[in-house]
Parts: C-alpha cells; structure tokens; sequence
C-alpha cells in the first residue's frame, strides 16, 4: 500500500474528512472515486470508502466518504480503530462551544469522571491528577501581565491513556 495522504480530522458535520495529500498536486486525489484509508490509531486497519463527494479546501482536501454519514461517525472512526501492540495514539480536540461536543464524548469514549467534572468549573487551580488509570490535567492561559481580568483566562481540560489524548476548551 502506497500512502498518500494523511486524514487530519473531520470536517463540519455531515461527515466529511479532511486530508493533507502527500502527492506533489494536492487535487491528484480528486480523480480517484474509491480511498483506502487507515485511522493514525492503527495503521494496520485499513478500510475502503467510496468517495461521494471531494474538493481542495486550501492545502487540504476534504470529502464526503460512503458509511461516514455524519461528523459523529467520522470521530467515531477515526478514535475507535485501536488495536493492542500499535505504538500510536489519537488525539481529539473539541470546541466546547459546540453544544453537542460534550454529548458526543460522554455517549462515545470512556473518560474519567474527573475530566468531566472539569469541563464546567470556573477558573481554579492548574492541576494534574490520575483515575482510573488515565491521567487528567487542567490547564490554564499563561499570563505574564499581572494587572489581568481572571474571565479572559481560557482552560484547557485533558484526559489520556497511553492510546488516546482527548483536549477540549471553551
């Protein structure tokens, strides 16, 4: 199997993908109606798709693939493909100002109870803690001007394992 090209994430919420070709014309890929195509979660998982719709968006490519019908099945792809023994991870950044961010999470990765609880507290302390064998850190802006507004402070909550980085910020 030749490579070429890597998918970064999905792309708006009906499915789409978005790709970064390693072809030295990024629209090469337009001409082919059928990708094989392997989650970074496992490299050995590769999977046909048929391409139902493709363009360059910039640098990228982005697509509508046959069996992903909606941005919850893309991220579901795209996280679920682990398998033991592969040295890789994933990971996933969600806006929390999309609304259905923190449902999709709870209803399709097993996260600790903590990283949960940390996406709806206000500004606290940084900190890093371990349950359930996952490593949880909150993170806050660094500001170097002491005289600051504590609101204009963003958080970063994280939760890992050795497979899966999840991020997500307001």
């Amino acid at each position: 199997m030749v490579v070429m090209a890597r998918v970064l994430a999905p792309y708006g919420i009906q499915g789409w993908i978005k790709a970064r070709p390693y072809t030295a014309s990024i629209a090469t890929l337009l001409d082919y109606t059928t990708w094989w195509l392997a989650p970074a979660a496992n490299a050995e998982a590769w999977r046909e798709f048929t391409v139902r719709a493709a363009r360059q968006h910039g640098d990228v490519l982005v697509a509508a693939l046959g069996g992903l019908a909606d941005r919850e099945a893309a991220l579901h792809w795209l996280s679920a493909a682990n398998t033991v023994g592969h040295s890789g991870f994933v990971w996933l950044h969600l806006s929390l100002s999309n609304a259905a961010a923190e449902r999709w999470m709870r209803q399709s990765l097993q996260l600790a109870d903590a990283f949960y609880e940390s996406l709806h507290e206000g500004v606290g302390s940084t900190r890093l803690e371990v349950e359930d064998d996952m490593l949880v850190a909150v993170m806050h802006d660094v500001l170097f001007n002491l005289s600051f507004d504590a609101a204009n402070i963003s958080t970063v909550s994280v939760c890992m394992d050795p497979r899966l980085v999840v991020t997500a910020r307001l």
